[in-house]
Protein backbone atom coordinates (compact mmCIF):
# COMPACT_ATOMS: atom_id res chain seq x y z
CA UNK A 1 0.00 0.00 0.00
CA UNK A 2 1.40 3.24 -1.05
CA UNK A 3 2.36 5.75 1.85
CA UNK A 4 0.57 9.07 1.63
CA UNK A 5 2.89 11.95 2.06
CA UNK A 6 2.60 14.48 4.62
CA UNK A 7 1.19 17.36 2.11
CA UNK A 8 -1.54 14.64 1.06
CA UNK A 9 -2.28 13.81 4.77
CA UNK A 10 -2.54 17.57 5.57
CA UNK A 11 -4.94 18.29 2.51
CA UNK A 12 -7.21 14.68 3.32
CA UNK A 13 -7.78 16.37 6.61
CA UNK A 14 -8.26 19.67 5.69
CA UNK A 15 -10.80 18.85 3.40
CA UNK A 16 -13.11 16.42 6.16
CA UNK A 17 -12.84 19.43 8.56
CA UNK A 18 -14.58 21.51 6.06
CA UNK A 19 -17.27 18.63 5.27
CA UNK A 20 -18.01 18.68 9.20
CA UNK A 21 -18.06 22.15 9.48
CA UNK A 22 -20.92 22.49 6.25
CA UNK A 23 -23.23 19.54 7.74
CA UNK A 24 -22.73 19.73 11.24
CA UNK A 25 -24.04 23.07 13.38
CA UNK A 26 -25.14 23.59 16.74
CA UNK A 27 -28.74 22.67 17.53
CA UNK A 28 -30.54 25.76 18.86
CA UNK A 29 -32.19 24.57 22.15
CA UNK A 30 -36.03 26.10 22.35
CA UNK A 31 -36.82 27.25 25.80
CA UNK A 32 -39.73 25.56 27.60
CA UNK A 33 -40.95 29.21 27.81
CA UNK A 34 -40.72 29.94 24.08
CA UNK A 35 -42.63 26.70 23.46
CA UNK A 36 -45.92 27.28 25.64
CA UNK A 37 -45.91 30.24 23.66
CA UNK A 38 -46.35 28.85 20.39
CA UNK A 39 -48.45 25.85 21.76
CA UNK A 40 -51.16 28.48 23.36
CA UNK A 41 -51.38 31.14 20.84
CA UNK A 42 -51.65 28.21 18.19
CA UNK A 43 -54.67 26.51 20.43
CA UNK A 44 -55.95 29.74 20.22
CA UNK A 45 -55.72 30.76 16.93
CA UNK A 46 -57.41 26.72 16.04
CA UNK A 47 -60.54 27.80 18.21
CA UNK A 48 -59.60 25.82 21.23
CA UNK A 49 -60.90 28.96 22.92
CA UNK A 50 -62.98 31.27 21.22
CA UNK A 51 -62.53 34.96 20.88
CA UNK A 52 -64.06 36.59 23.93
CA UNK A 53 -64.34 33.34 26.37
CA UNK A 54 -61.95 32.84 28.86
CA UNK A 55 -58.93 30.57 29.42
CA UNK A 56 -58.52 27.89 31.75
CA UNK A 57 -56.51 28.93 35.07
CA UNK A 58 -52.80 28.67 35.55
CA UNK A 59 -52.46 25.13 36.91
CA UNK A 60 -54.69 23.31 34.67
CA UNK A 61 -53.29 25.04 31.32
CA UNK A 62 -50.05 24.75 32.62
CA UNK A 63 -51.29 20.91 33.21
CA UNK A 64 -52.83 20.94 29.38
CA UNK A 65 -49.28 22.56 27.73
CA UNK A 66 -47.22 20.00 30.18
CA UNK A 67 -44.73 22.53 31.61
CA UNK A 68 -44.49 24.55 35.20
CA UNK A 69 -47.17 27.13 36.71
CA UNK A 70 -44.17 29.66 36.25
CA UNK A 71 -43.84 28.51 32.78
CA UNK A 72 -47.40 28.68 32.09
CA UNK A 73 -47.61 32.40 33.79
CA UNK A 74 -44.75 33.42 31.71
CA UNK A 75 -46.85 32.53 28.83
CA UNK A 76 -49.67 34.02 29.46
CA UNK A 77 -47.76 37.25 30.43
CA UNK A 78 -46.39 36.64 26.53
CA UNK A 79 -49.63 36.57 24.73
CA UNK A 80 -51.17 39.24 26.91
CA UNK A 81 -48.55 41.50 25.72
CA UNK A 82 -49.48 40.58 22.39
CA UNK A 83 -52.91 41.10 22.66
CA UNK A 84 -53.88 37.90 22.35
CA UNK A 85 -55.21 37.61 25.55
CA UNK A 86 -56.31 40.21 28.36
CA UNK A 87 -56.40 39.81 32.04
CA UNK A 88 -59.02 40.86 33.98
CA UNK A 89 -59.13 41.53 37.76
CA UNK A 90 -61.14 38.73 39.81
CA UNK A 91 -62.35 37.20 36.72
CA UNK A 92 -59.87 35.48 34.46
CA UNK A 93 -57.89 35.81 31.36
CA UNK A 94 -59.88 36.01 28.27
CA UNK A 95 -59.02 35.43 24.52
CA UNK A 96 -59.13 39.25 22.34
CA UNK A 97 -57.67 37.82 19.33
CA UNK A 98 -56.68 34.33 17.40
CA UNK A 99 -53.65 36.03 16.41
CA UNK A 100 -50.94 38.44 17.78
CA UNK A 101 -51.82 41.97 17.13
CA UNK A 102 -49.90 44.37 15.33
CA UNK A 103 -48.84 47.11 16.93
CA UNK A 104 -51.23 49.34 14.94
CA UNK A 105 -53.94 47.39 16.27
CA UNK A 106 -52.91 48.14 20.08
CA UNK A 107 -52.57 51.68 19.15
CA UNK A 108 -56.30 51.64 17.80
CA UNK A 109 -57.54 49.98 20.87
CA UNK A 110 -56.17 52.90 23.35
CA UNK A 111 -56.20 56.05 20.88
CA UNK A 112 -58.97 58.39 21.29
CA UNK A 113 -61.18 58.13 18.79
CA UNK A 114 -61.01 61.52 17.77
CA UNK A 115 -57.28 60.88 17.39
CA UNK A 116 -58.14 57.99 14.44
CA UNK A 117 -60.94 60.10 12.94
CA UNK A 118 -58.17 62.73 12.31
CA UNK A 119 -55.28 60.58 11.02
CA UNK A 120 -58.63 58.83 8.29
CA UNK A 121 -59.36 62.59 7.47
CA UNK A 122 -56.12 63.54 6.74
CA UNK A 123 -54.67 60.04 4.95
CA UNK A 124 -58.07 60.17 2.68
CA UNK A 125 -57.57 63.79 1.79
CA UNK A 126 -54.34 63.23 0.41
CA UNK A 127 -55.52 59.99 -1.16
CA UNK A 128 -58.56 61.37 -3.05
CA UNK A 129 -55.86 64.45 -4.20
CA UNK A 130 -53.38 61.52 -5.54
CA UNK A 131 -56.27 59.09 -6.84
CA UNK A 132 -57.35 61.49 -9.30
CA UNK A 133 -53.77 61.35 -11.01
CA UNK A 134 -53.12 57.85 -10.54
CA UNK A 135 -56.71 56.27 -11.04
CA UNK A 136 -56.94 53.97 -13.97
CA UNK A 137 -60.25 52.71 -15.67
CA UNK A 138 -61.08 49.24 -13.45
CA UNK A 139 -60.56 52.29 -10.36
CA UNK A 140 -63.69 54.30 -12.59
CA UNK A 141 -65.55 51.19 -12.31
CA UNK A 142 -64.88 50.38 -8.70
CA UNK A 143 -65.73 54.20 -7.89
CA UNK A 144 -69.05 54.09 -9.71
CA UNK A 145 -70.26 50.80 -8.39
CA UNK A 146 -69.49 51.78 -4.53
CA UNK A 147 -71.51 55.08 -5.31
CA UNK A 148 -74.26 53.46 -6.98
CA UNK A 149 -74.28 51.48 -3.74
CA UNK A 150 -73.95 53.88 -1.48
CA UNK A 151 -77.20 55.59 -3.00
CA UNK A 152 -79.39 52.59 -2.94
CA UNK A 153 -78.67 52.25 0.72
CA UNK A 154 -82.19 51.55 2.86
CA UNK A 155 -80.13 50.09 6.35
CA UNK A 156 -77.72 51.70 8.24
CA UNK A 157 -75.62 48.59 7.91
CA UNK A 158 -75.73 48.64 3.96
CA UNK A 159 -74.75 52.32 4.51
CA UNK A 160 -71.50 51.77 6.53
CA UNK A 161 -70.46 49.04 3.86
CA UNK A 162 -71.08 51.21 1.32
CA UNK A 163 -69.46 53.97 2.63
CA UNK A 164 -66.67 52.47 3.41
CA UNK A 165 -66.56 50.61 0.45
CA UNK A 166 -66.34 53.70 -1.90
CA UNK A 167 -63.21 55.50 0.32
CA UNK A 168 -61.68 52.26 0.13
CA UNK A 169 -62.20 52.32 -3.99
CA UNK A 170 -60.61 55.94 -3.34
CA UNK A 171 -57.36 55.37 -1.64
CA UNK A 172 -56.72 52.07 -3.31
CA UNK A 173 -56.82 54.24 -6.51
CA UNK A 174 -53.56 55.88 -5.52
CA UNK A 175 -52.18 52.62 -6.11
CA UNK A 176 -50.58 52.84 -2.75
CA UNK A 177 -50.64 49.59 -0.57
CA UNK A 178 -49.00 51.55 2.25
CA UNK A 179 -52.19 53.59 2.39
CA UNK A 180 -54.60 51.19 1.73
CA UNK A 181 -52.99 49.10 4.88
CA UNK A 182 -53.34 52.32 6.82
CA UNK A 183 -56.83 52.96 5.67
CA UNK A 184 -58.15 49.47 6.95
CA UNK A 185 -57.02 49.96 9.93
CA UNK A 186 -58.36 53.69 11.04
CA UNK A 187 -61.75 52.35 9.43
CA UNK A 188 -61.66 49.07 11.58
CA UNK A 189 -63.63 50.28 13.91
CA UNK A 190 -65.99 52.12 12.42
CA UNK A 191 -69.92 51.05 12.87
CA UNK A 192 -72.01 53.84 11.95
CA UNK A 193 -70.89 57.29 9.56
CA UNK A 194 -69.05 59.81 11.66
CA UNK A 195 -71.80 62.77 12.54
CA UNK A 196 -74.86 60.18 12.24
CA UNK A 197 -75.15 59.23 15.45
CA UNK A 198 -77.76 61.14 18.14
CA UNK A 199 -77.13 61.42 21.65
CA UNK A 200 -78.81 58.36 22.14
CA UNK A 201 -76.53 56.93 20.37
CA UNK A 202 -78.98 55.39 17.59
CA UNK A 203 -77.99 55.73 13.98
CA UNK A 204 -79.77 57.92 11.71
CA UNK A 205 -79.46 56.84 8.19
CA UNK A 206 -81.17 59.80 6.79
CA UNK A 207 -78.75 62.30 8.22
CA UNK A 208 -76.16 60.93 6.60
CA UNK A 209 -78.07 61.55 2.38
CA UNK A 210 -76.34 65.11 3.58
CA UNK A 211 -73.12 63.80 2.35
CA UNK A 212 -74.21 62.54 -1.05
CA UNK A 213 -73.84 65.29 -3.18
CA UNK A 214 -70.45 65.95 -1.69
CA UNK A 215 -69.89 62.37 -2.54
CA UNK A 216 -70.97 62.51 -6.03
CA UNK A 217 -68.52 65.57 -6.42
CA UNK A 218 -65.53 63.63 -5.22
CA UNK A 219 -66.24 60.82 -7.78
CA UNK A 220 -66.32 63.21 -10.27
CA UNK A 221 -63.39 64.96 -9.78
CA UNK A 222 -61.59 62.29 -9.06
CA UNK A 223 -62.95 60.77 -13.06
CA UNK A 224 -62.03 64.66 -14.36
CA UNK A 225 -58.22 64.00 -12.96
CA UNK A 226 -58.43 66.99 -10.80
CA UNK A 227 -56.57 66.05 -7.82
CA UNK A 228 -56.86 69.89 -6.14
CA UNK A 229 -60.75 69.39 -6.69
CA UNK A 230 -60.93 66.04 -5.39
CA UNK A 231 -59.24 67.03 -2.38
CA UNK A 232 -61.31 69.94 -0.85
CA UNK A 233 -64.20 67.33 -2.33
CA UNK A 234 -63.19 64.73 0.46
CA UNK A 235 -62.38 67.64 2.97
CA UNK A 236 -66.06 68.41 1.82
CA UNK A 237 -67.62 64.91 2.24
CA UNK A 238 -65.63 64.20 5.71
CA UNK A 239 -66.79 66.98 7.38
CA UNK A 240 -70.32 67.54 5.78
CA UNK A 241 -72.26 67.08 8.87
CA UNK A 242 -70.62 70.21 9.99
CA UNK A 243 -71.41 72.61 6.85
CA UNK A 244 -72.90 75.59 7.25
CA UNK A 245 -76.54 75.39 6.91
CA UNK A 246 -76.69 77.30 3.51
CA UNK A 247 -74.63 74.50 1.94
CA UNK A 248 -76.41 71.96 3.73
CA UNK A 249 -79.61 72.97 2.56
CA UNK A 250 -78.45 73.14 -1.44
CA UNK A 251 -76.73 69.24 -0.48
CA UNK A 252 -80.22 68.16 0.96
CA UNK A 253 -81.83 69.89 -2.07
CA UNK A 254 -79.96 68.28 -4.67
CA UNK A 255 -80.78 65.02 -2.66
CA UNK A 256 -84.20 65.61 -2.85
CA UNK A 257 -83.99 66.32 -6.75
CA UNK A 258 -81.61 63.23 -7.33
CA UNK A 259 -79.98 65.47 -10.32
CA UNK A 260 -77.55 68.33 -10.45
CA UNK A 261 -75.57 69.19 -7.15
CA UNK A 262 -75.90 72.26 -5.90
CA UNK A 263 -74.06 75.60 -7.26
CA UNK A 264 -72.17 76.00 -3.86
CA UNK A 265 -70.89 72.54 -4.17
CA UNK A 266 -70.19 73.16 -7.75
CA UNK A 267 -68.49 76.61 -7.38
CA UNK A 268 -66.87 75.21 -4.42
CA UNK A 269 -64.92 72.01 -6.12
CA UNK A 270 -65.22 73.24 -9.47
CA UNK A 271 -66.29 70.26 -10.72
CA UNK A 272 -69.94 68.95 -11.50
CA UNK A 273 -70.92 65.66 -11.16
CA UNK A 274 -74.49 64.69 -13.19
CA UNK A 275 -76.87 61.98 -11.60
CA UNK A 276 -78.99 60.73 -14.22
CA UNK A 277 -81.26 57.86 -14.56
CA UNK A 278 -79.34 55.93 -12.29
CA UNK A 279 -76.01 56.45 -14.40
CA UNK A 280 -73.28 58.60 -13.47
CA UNK A 281 -71.28 60.97 -15.88
CA UNK A 282 -69.55 63.69 -15.90
CA UNK A 283 -69.74 67.75 -17.33
CA UNK A 284 -66.22 69.49 -17.75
Amino acid sequence: MDEVSPPRQCAMRNARDRRYDATVRPVKRISLVTHAVHRLSSLISEGEWPVGSQIPNNRDLSTLLGVSTSTGREAIRVLVASGQLLPRQGSGTFVMSTTPLTTLDRLRGRADPHEINEVRAALEIESARLAASRRDHSDIAALKGAMMWRESAVSPEQFVAADLSLHRAVVRATHNRVFSVLFDWASGTISAPEGNRGSDGETRPGDAKDGYAAHRALVGAIVDERPECAADAMRLSTNCIRLPSRLSDDIRTANDQASIPSAAITDLIGTRAIWMNGDLSWNH
